[in-house]
């Protein structure tokens, strides 16, 4: 026998099994002889094969107890050695796992490296940048005439720097509910890393704010001029969450007037009111008119004297240090929102009622007085009288 009967391999005349399938070659020699002694065994065979398939073959001698019983782990006739085909099995299942580790591993790496957290915090870094480039690259917007630029992120740029409550409040509420409370700022994300992790960015709210005059006017915001949309309405935008100035000019009574009105900051898009007002009148008042007009001066933190009926013309010449300072204080309060500078004005503080100082301003020259703020000192608000409406405006 030089071949396999069950498998076709070449086999030698000593192997007992195949050495390719495992066959049992001892027991089909012995049943390959026995049919050899039987009439219908005479017959000749071209092939040198038993005449009944190698199953048959191999049930035949089993039935005629010729073929030892069949052990566990063989196919009915010894041993099997492991062929090719369960090697590359072994090799595919090895690669399955180490891919799942792989997987696995990046998963965990990239839900570190993109965790939204981790991602406002870069985003809020980059928003408080010095740099204009750097804050722009950050933002995007869902109206498409809003162009965010070196340029336009600039008036954000200089709240930002200067209110640094609201950015760490910013940082806060993206956290919690992916918006700012106001409404200007909410998480976007159009791209996932690896299919799988968001990347977010900061969508930022359009403003489309109306300036409202009381008179025909030049009106420039941040230098740019304004036209009329619809009598004195100007409509401005789209802006974004900043620090603007408004300038408003015109001729009233054939003499050149100015209003400026600072926006710290513009956060939405309600009407802005800007009034001219008429000159104040030339008329110089007498010596005798000055000395008349007196007030109350309010104590300060280093006060302890009862406020007494005053002289501004005195007071403002007193070297009382401590007074002093409390006016330069609420000069520069009110510079921060209105342009009233120091130059051809004298400023008077009271208290017209507990924990509310009121800041009067004259002109220097005339005595007149020209405007009138006051100060919440519990709320931290500042309002300018509205001498056209009676009423006070709030400035922030």
């Amino acid at each position: 026998m030089t071949f396999c009967p069950h498998c076709g391999a070449t086999v030698t005349a000593t192997d007992e099994f195949c050495p390719n399938c495992g066959f049992n070659l001892k027991a089909a020699r012995a049943q390959q002889a026995a049919q050899a002694n039987t009439p219908q065994s005479k017959q000749p065979n071209p092939t040198g094969r038993p005449n009944t398939p190698p199953t048959q073959a191999n049930q035949s001698a089993s039935s005629q107890g010729n073929v030892p019983p069949q052990q566990p782990g063989t196919n009915g006739s010894g041993p099997v050695n492991p062929g090719p085909s369960s090697k590359v099995g072994r090799w595919v299942a090895l690669g399955v796992v180490i891919l799942v580790v792989i997987l696995g591993a990046g998963y965990l790496m990239g839900r570190q490296t993109y965790a939204k957290a981790k991602q406002v915090d870069a985003l809020i870094a980059k928003l408080n940048s010095n740099n204009p480039k750097t804050v722009a690259s950050v933002l995007s917007s869902d109206a498409t005439n809003l162009q965010i630029n070196e340029q336009t992120v600039k008036p954000l740029q200089n709240y930002l720097q200067s209110d640094k409550q609201y950015i760490n409040q910013l940082k806060s509420d993206l956290n919690a509910k992916d918006q700012s409370a106001d409404g200007n700022f909410k998480l976007t994300s159009d791209h996932k890393a690896f299919l799988v992790f968001p990347e977010y960015k900061l969508s930022v709210k359009a403003l489309y704010p109306t300036i409202k005059t009381n008179r025909d006017a030049e009106v420039t915001v941040n230098s740019e001029v304004v036209k009329a949309t619809n009598g004195n309405n100007y409509k401005i935008g789209p802006l974004i969450l900043g620090t603007y100035e408004i300038n408003a000019k015109a001729n009233v009574d054939n003499k050149p007037v100015t209003t400026t009105k600072k926006l710290f900051p513009l956060k939405n898009s309600n009407d802005i009111a800007v009034t001219l007002k008429a000159p104040k009148s030339e008329t110089k008042s007498t010596d005798k008119d000055k000395d008349t007009k007196s007030t109350t001066t309010a104590t300060t933190d280093t006060d302890t004297d009862t406020a007494s009926s005053t002289s501004r013309v005195n007071r403002s010449a007193n070297s009382d240090s401590s007074y002093n300072r409390t006016v330069q204080r609420y000069k520069d309060l009110i510079s921060e929102y209105d342009n009233v500078g120091s130059y051809g004005h004298s400023f008077e503080v009271s208290t017209p009622a507990a924990n509310m100082k009121e800041i009067d301003v004259y002109d220097k020259d005339t005595n007149d007085l020209e405007d009138k703020y006051r100060y919440d000192e519990i709320h931290d608000l500042i309002s300018k009288y509205n001498e056209d409406t009676g009423k006070w405006d709030l400035l922030n």
